[in-house]
């Protein structure tokens, strides 16, 4: 099963920063932002792709943070996000995990004519926020 048919639906401004064009790139990742007028196929083959990196602390017998856990480790066993460092420390008075994790989240990227979301997000990744593979 594929990103689309798997996550498809997913538009968490929260989570991603903009809306997700799905399908996306000839890759199977979620464009981020909407695509501006009709793509060729050429075009969809051509898009860059951009890299965000994440890390936190999840306290695992905390409900929160063991979904957002399993949220993150989904799509990384499907191929969206790509985990870098992963660390476990047991707590003996909690009983339960706190894990470290870095990932990145994959995105492709729409080619647009006028400054907008995806821009803004491409240059918060560049200045630290994030970091940007491509470039």
């Amino acid at each position: 099963m594929g990103l689309v048919e798997k996550f498809g639906a997913e538009q968490s401004r929260d989570r991603h920063g903009d809306h997700l064009t799905w399908p996306g790139t000839d890759a199977g990742f979620p464009i981020l932002g909407r695509v501006a007028g009709t793509m060729k196929q050429q075009e969809y083959e051509d898009l860059e792709h951009k890299f965000t990196y994440h890390a936190r602390w999840f306290t695992m017998w905390e409900q929160a943070d063991a979904l957002e856990y399993l949220y993150v480790q989904e799509r990384a066993v499907n191929g969206w996000f790509k985990v870098l460092d992963r660390e476990k420390i047991y707590d003996p008075i909690k009983r339960g995990y706190r894990i470290w994790l870095e990932w990145i989240q994959v995105y492709g990227v729409a080619p647009v004519e006028q400054p907008d979301a995806v821009h803004s997000l491409v240059a918060r990744a560049r200045g630290g926020d994030g970091f940007d593979m491509a470039g």
